[in-house]
């Protein structure tokens, strides 16, 4: 006799098994009783990470892979990026907005819009669990952000854009105006410092065997007499390392510290930028030639940056303001004794300025009571306040 009851349950199982299937759903196996039942539609795609700005998130709807796309929930990452988000229900629409950018993207669409520009996505955007996901690249596109991917993790690494640039270390654009300044800095620097193993010690050329033994084989001008070319030498050592020892660095870190130093110098153009008060970049240094303190700051920060270092810009308030300063006591002067911005670079837990190769310990209080302010925070770690 036939059970009409099992019989339309059955029929009813199958139904909603097809309508999940249809929608992503995942059917587990059957249970004891013979019912199936329905695993939520998420859970039968690879979880993703993602990391913002340094920190994990945690979403509603946890960011997927779905047929080879990187899916992220919209309103969470957009979020996270100090992007405004808002939904129309009447229309399916998510409209982002951060600073002078505008995204309007509908579900199940292919295109969004940016600033009103199509922009063509890697995967339609559509409503998994309540929350809006959208390709992970178009985070990218849309807010300026870069996007790292580890295959190995399913880690999803976001940094947020900078004015629309995507930056490598930091906040730092070294004062380019667009993207293709950018990269155009970035791509000069990489191919410089290749050649860092070549810079010699000594950049005067005279006492190059000198400063690796005051460096590395202990030397020191106290064991020559003082007219000759030894304690002369030495001296000199003493002057550019010196500090940089006594600050706990080893030998080969002074070193690097040193060839990073005159790496950055040697970039800094010999003509000097006319007086018109404008605030030169590290683009219009390296490809225009043309140069002020905050062309020069950017440059040395830029070189420090990629070479692991964690470094800061000063700046007066006004430009037009020139500011005395002590030099090598405190702070060096990039132009004379008067400067307009400056970059300081932190080694072994101290910031320090420096110049052609010389460091000079800097005190952060001393050059905001010279009326600095922070032009550029630092690469990474904390934020850096009067």
């Amino acid at each position: 006799m036939v059970n009409h009851k099992r019989k339309v349950a059955v029929i009813l199982s199958t139904a909603l098994v097809t309508s999940m299937l249809a929608i992503g759903g995942v059917v587990s196996a059957q249970s004891k009783s013979g019912e199936m039942t329905v695993l939520a539609a998420s859970q039968q795609y690879q979880k993703v990470n993602v990391v913002i700005d340094g920190v994990l998130q945690t979403f509603d709807q946890s960011a997927i892979v779905k047929n080879g796309s990187t899916m992220v929930p919209l309103r969470g990452v957009f979020e996270a990026l100090k992007a405004e988000v808002e939904w129309n229900q009447a229309t399916r629409t998510v409209t982002a907005t951060k600073d002078t950018t505008t995204i309007i993207l509908g579900v199940d669409e292919t295109y969004a819009f940016v600033n009103l520009v199509p922009v063509e996505l890697a995967a339609k955007a559509e409503i998994i669990n309540g929350s809006t996901m959208v390709p992970l690249r178009f985070v990218s596109e849309a807010l300026g952000a870069r996007v790292d991917w580890n295959a190995e993790t399913f880690t999803a690494t976001i940094t947020s854009g900078v004015n629309g640039i995507v930056v490598l270390y930091g906040k730092h654009t070294y004062g380019s105006k667009n993207q293709a300044e950018y990269d155009k800095v970035m791509e000069i620097i990489n191919e410089k410092v290749k050649t860092i193993d070549t810079v010699p010690l000594d950049s005067r050329g005279r006492f190059e065997a000198l400063f690796e033994a005051y460096l590395y084989e202990g030397d020191r001008a106290a064991n020559y007499p003082s007219d000759s070319n030894e304690h002369r030498g030495l001296t000199l050592a003493h002057g550019t390392f010196g500090p940089l020892l006594e600050a706990g660095l080893t030998a080969d870190q002074a070193a690097h510290a040193y060839r990073t130093s005159m790496l950055a110098t040697s970039f800094i153009p010999g003509n000097v930028d006319s007086e018109d008060f404008s605030k030169r970049s590290a683009f219009d240094s390296l490809v225009h030639k043309v140069r002020d303190c905050y062309s020069e700051a950017h440059i040395y920060s830029s070189v420090f940056d990629v070479m692991g270092y964690n470094t800061a810009i000063f700046a007066a308030k006004n430009h037009a303001d020139g500011i005395a300063v002590n030099k090598g006591k405190n702070v060096s002067a990039t132009i004379g004794n008067r400067y307009h911005s400056i970059m300081v670079v932190k080694i072994s837990n101290i910031w320090y300025t420096t110049e052609a190769g010389h460091f000079y310990k800097v005190d952060l209080q001393d050059l905001f009571d010279k009326g600095l302010v922070v032009h550029g925070q630092p690469t990474n770690g904390a934020v850096i306040k009067k």
